[in-house]
């Protein structure tokens, strides 16, 4: 009999990937190792197999080859066997030999070993196994390769044969899973740049070219690898947790991360990060770096990203209001980030009565203070809304308000009801001055005290007899003013007169040229 042994392989990159097999010498038992050739631009489509006979155990080497097969059709392959591809040697004899294979299948796991046949018969290797490289996207070259903290690779740019067009697509390999996958565009499509992993994982993609012939860029991009994805939102926390193993204890074991906090148990091997999302929309990559005392390093990254949470507006106001008296709100926000709270806000107020609503530019600060006087009476809902910087929307509820005519307010703020009765009706004399509650609201009197007893009085001017007074706030459409003269008292005799007034004063004149006696009364009236 005879011994041959198989060996470690070695890698050959050309156009396609090729790997070699081979072992020592091993006397008289086989021996081998397998190695999955990986590459990051090219797919394993061949391969180079072979072995070493070290003893031809007595008699002449007649054969020598390989045989193989992928491993889920056979994973022992041997001649003649199921799925199993046999090739033969070009020469006999001991010592290395090796044999080339091609039309694998990329991303396929295949097993094989090598045999030698004499006159006494077929002995064979061990069993070894590798994986061919899953075939690539597309072919280019003066690309970049760049190893990311996660160990997958990273390929940007190039170009190929095809109109010699620079290429803006990329792409990730995963030597664990064995596959590609796209990875983002670059903006700009460059060959000959460079591609450098920055301390936070990202990759800083510079300069290159446009064109073969020099057409040097000035320009720059950053590439922020995929990864597991922590969200938050602004004002609140995140937490991630993985694990650690050192092979001299975990107690050796130093474990940074490059933003938020980190914690480490040591015995459990657990390590725990935790953040608060501060302003949003934003996205980060956090690097996660085991160190241990001989210096060895391990690292570990994901995405952290944070949302925008939109202010919480509210408002503030009376729940009654008077028709035709102003009436102050404050309408405020609180937005869960300190750097959207310190840049104001753009406000929407609507009163719910038909006005314009009224907007204010961006960067307006809380509180909001606004005055609105309602025109008529009824139930209104106050409303606003406060828009932050990165356009978060946070609308309030509503603030109800009960709005009197004039009379009304009046009835209801001196005597607790808005009804025309009991003490509060109009022609009662509550506090027994002399004057009906009509009158005194008709003035802006208090009901309650006769003291404020105090009426407007006619005065001469010139050769008119003249009655002027302003209307209080709150009266206007809710008394109706007049006024007549007479020179005689009589009842027929009383005769209506114009109000001359503008803008809330109400003036009455009477002639008394050729009269030796003038009187003047006013009347109040509801509507």
């Amino acid at each position: 009999m005879f011994s041959i042994a198989v060996g470690l392989p070695w890698l050959l990159f050309r156009s396609v990937l090729r790997a070699f097999f081979f072992c020592a010498a091993v006397v008289p038992a086989w021996s081998q190792q397998a190695v999955s050739p990986v590459s990051s631009s090219i797919s394993s489509i061949s391969a180079t197999l072979g072995g070493t006979i070290s003893s031809d155990g007595g008699s002449a080497i007649l054969e020598r080859g390989v045989v193989f097969s992928q491993s889920v059709t056979n994973a022992d392959p041997s001649i003649g066997g199921p799925g199993t591809t046999g090739h033969i040697a070009a020469s006999a004899g001991t010592g290395m030999f090796t044999v080339s294979v091609s039309g694998l299948v990329p991303g396929t796991g295949y097993s094989f070993k090598a045999y030698a046949t004499n006159a006494k018969g077929t002995g064979y290797s061990s069993l070894g196994s590798w994986i061919s490289g899953r075939a690539f996207s597309r072919q280019r070259y003066r690309h970049t390769a760049t190893l990311l903290a996660s160990g997958k690779v990273l390929i940007t740019g190039g170009y190929n044969d095809e109109g010699f067009t620079p290429i803006t697509t990329s792409a990730l390999y995963d030597p664990v899973a064995n596959n590609w996958s796209a990875a983002a565009s670059l903006n700009t499509g460059r060959l000959t740049h460079t591609a450098t992993l920055l301390a936070d994982g990202r990759i800083l993609i510079a300069g290159g070219n446009t064109e073969i012939v020099s057409n040097p860029l000035a320009s720059a991009e950053i590439y922020s690898p995929p990864g597991p994805v922590i969200s938050t939102g602004e004002g609140q926390s995140a937490t991630k947790t993985g694990t650690f193993s050192d092979a001299e204890g975990n107690a050796t074991v130093t474990i940074q991360a490059s933003s938020g906090a980190i914690t480490q148990n040591n015995p459990a091997g657990i390590w725990s990060w935790t953040a608060t999302g501060e302003d949003g929309p934003a996205t980060s990559n956090v690097i996660v770096t085991a160190l241990d005392t001989p210096g060895g390093v391990s690292r570990a990254s994901f995405t952290f990203s944070v949302t925008n949470r939109p202010p919480t507006a509210g408002v503030t106001g009376p729940a009654v209001a008077v028709a035709g008296v102003p009436v102050g709100f404050s309408f405020t926000a609180a937005d869960p980030a300190p750097l959207d709270q310190a840049a104001g806000f753009a406000w929407s107020v609507n009163y719910g009565d038909g006005t314009t609503v009224e907007t204010t530019a961006a960067g307006t600060a809380s509180p909001l203070v606004r005055s609105h006087t309602f025109s008529s009476a009824g139930t209104f809902t106050v409303m606003a809304s406060a828009t932050d910087k990165n356009s978060g929307k946070g609308t309030s509820t509503g603030n109800i308000i009960s709005v009197f005519s004039g009379l009304q307010g009046w009835r209801l703020f001196h005597f607790g009801s808005i009804n025309n009765g009991g003490n509060a009706a109009g022609l009662v004399d509550a506090d027994g001055d002399g004057l009906v509650n009509l009158i005194e609201f008709a003035f802006g009197l208090n009901p309650n005290s006769g003291a404020s007893a105090q009426l407007p009085a006619a005065q001469r001017i010139g050769s008119n007899l003249v009655l002027t007074f302003p209307e209080p706030p709150g009266v206007a459409g809710s008394v109706i003013y007049r006024a007549e003269s007479s020179t005689d008292l009589s009842s027929g005799n009383w005769f209506p007169v114009a109000d001359t007034g503008t803008g809330g004063i109400h003036t009455f004149r009477v002639p008394m040229a050729g009269r030796p006696k003038v009187f003047i009364r006013l009347v109040v009236t509801e509507p």
